[in-house]
């Protein structure tokens, strides 16, 4: 009896050829040596990452962000010196360290390649060191897997056709159903979507998918990462020898990635499609209520991302990225979303009647933003004083930041309603009903859909009487008092109020849902923002939506 042959397996290397690692046997061992290779062409699939999901450095090489992971007791430890760390920043501290001027992308963060089957040195030559390991390496190497082994020896295999087990309702990782045979209506389609068949995976399985992270400046404005991101993607086809590309996002990545779609006519042709995750499509009044506020939740959200107004509007008010996350203009279809109401929840004076870029983000009526000309909300640090003296423009403080407003709005209005023609969307909408998965609290994933204050007003007070009263203190943690009628009322921010994912309100997710390219939008449930990829149903449509896209290839390659 012949001895059966020895199976050689080969890795993709960074040149997009198949490369084997052997040792040389003795001359006498005549036994068949097999090098089993995937002749596939490639697709690279690119993952962009949220905001502040980019590792980044200062321009001297120094950490500038690294998001803390909690994978073991080193991590942990880490995690709470930079808790401790960040605890005890200011607003200056803030500023320069989180200068877009002076931040560039860090891709030597901790690397999980989990079940990939890559090798760390792999991982990192794709990206993976660039961004949040807690976050983002779970669905990396969910991908990675899935993606690149749809069949074996022609017949389909693993979450394609047989994901579930005894262990589905305690790992809430594995997906209840197969793709293939299931309605996209099980996982929360809005549309008539196809369900996926063995013809359909068939065409699929034509191409290699290996998973790259591209981060970006998450700071500086999404225009900018738009073209930093197209370039990589570019770079990244051209080493792996791909004439196309699929797009996979998390949060602000998918705005980045609509950036590049209306403002770079070349990305049309080598990106196919793109799947957003989470995406706040219309913006998210949450990301204007902080200038007021601060960041809500605990101990550690507040230490990280600024307790207190101050502390925000110094790193938010210098990055553009952040203006280009606040409602725009046809959030809720252009009505209002910020309300100042009396003890009773009436509404007073509801926000913006007409622009919310002249009423509220660049005001400085005691309501909005930034309320008064105090430059030192907007620049603690001095660093846009400097910039004005270095540059020797006659402009202000508070000028910059109205040409930085405009700015954002110009970007926003360039995106609009465009997406690319073969879109995918998937986002969360409050708690899952379906008991078989994790879910999160209804509480848990409320966010902020409008912003109201309120208060014990006089009788009478009009909307009239509201916009001439004057603010008389702020604790930058939202309680006002004001002067109006001659009367000091307190004014505190109300809870979130909308069903989301914590962070997008539903309503700005759903715009997806008649966007012109939006072939298909999932509109799901139990998952929080951050980690809405370790949801099995959002790891089932993700799945689906690059395995549709992958339909209207045609490659060219051998």
């Amino acid at each position: 009896m012949s001895e059966a042959p020895t199976i050689i397996s080969s890795r993709l290397n960074e040149r997009g050829m198949q490369e084997a690692h052997v040792c040389l046997t003795p001359t006498a061992n005549k036994s068949i040596k097999i090098i089993d290779c995937d002749p596939r062409p490639i697709v690279p699939v690119i993952f962009l990452p949220g905001v502040m999901g980019t590792n980044l450095k200062t321009g001297d090489g120094g950490a500038a962000w690294i998001a803390p992971n909690m994978g073991g007791p080193i991590e942990l430890i880490d995690a709470i010196l930079s808790l401790l760390g960040w605890a005890f920043r200011g607003a200056a501290d803030r500023q320069k360290r989180l200068n877009p001027k002076n931040m560039a992308v860090d891709n030597t963060g901790t690397i999980d390649v989990g079940e990939s089957g890559l090798t760390k040195e792999d991982a990192k030559s794709r990206g993976w060191g660039e961004v949040h390991k807690d976050s983002y390496h779970g669905i990396l190497a969910y991908l990675q897997v899935q993606l690149n082994n749809p069949m074996l020896y022609g017949e389909p295999v693993g979450d394609w056709v047989s994901p579930q087990s005894a262990e589905s309702e305690h790992n809430p990782k594995l997906l209840p159903t197969a793709i293939l045979g299931t309605a996209p209506s099980r996982y929360g389609a809005v549309m008539d979507g196809e369900t996926m068949d063995v013809a359909s995976l068939k065409v699929f399985a034509a191409h290699q998918y290996p998973v790259f992270a591209v981060g970006y400046n998450w700071a500086q404005s999404n225009a900018q990462s738009a073209a930093d991101v197209f370039i990589r993607i570019q770079k990244i086809c051209k080493q792996y020898g791909a004439e196309k590309a699929i797009v996979v996002t998390h949060s602000m990545g998918g705005i980045v990635a609509r950036g590049m779609n209306a403002l770079i006519p070349e990305s049309r042709d080598l990106i196919v499609g793109i799947v957003h995750g989470a995406q706040p499509a219309r913006g998210a009044p949450i990301a204007a209520k902080r200038f007021r506020t601060g960041v809500e939740g605990g101990f550690v959200e507040r230490s990280f991302f600024g307790a207190n107004a101050d502390e925000w509007t110094a790193v938010s008010a210098s990055s553009p990225a952040a203006l280009e996350l606040m409602p725009m203009p046809d959030y809720l279809d252009g009505k209002p979303w910020w309300f100042i109401q009396d003890d009773d929840g009436n509404d007073v004076l509801a926000l913006p009647q007409a622009s919310a870029a002249e009423e509220l983000y660049d005001s400085t009526a005691w309501y909005a933003l930034i309320p008064d000309s105090n430059e030192a909300l907007i620049d603690p640090a001095g660093i846009i004083k400097n910039d004005i003296q270095m540059s020797k423009k006659t402009s202000t403080v508070r000028g910059v930041f109205v040409d930085a407003i405009k700015n954002a709005n110009q970007f926003q209005a360039s995106i609009g309603g465009q997406y690319h023609p073969r879109t995918y969307a998937l986002y969360g909408e409050g708690a899952s009903s379906d008991h078989t998965v994790s879910t999160r609290t209804d509480e848990e994933l409320r966010t902020y859909g409008i912003v109201r204050w309120r208060g014990s007003l006089p009788v009478g007070t009009t909307a009239a009487d509201l916009r001439a009263a004057t603010l008389v203190s702020d604790n930058h943690r939202g309680v006002w008092k004001i002067n109006v009628r001659g009367q000091i009322v307190t004014l505190t921010v109300r809870g979130p109020d909308q069903a989301g994912d914590g962070t997008v309100p539903a309503p700005s997710a759903a715009k997806q849902n008649s966007a012109n390219g939006v072939r298909q939008s999932f509109k799901q449930a139990g998952y929080d923002h951050q980690f809405c990829y370790n949801h099995p149903w959002a790891r089932w449509a993700a799945l689906y939506g690059v395995a549709q896209i992958s339909q209207s290839i045609v490659s060219t390659g051998p």
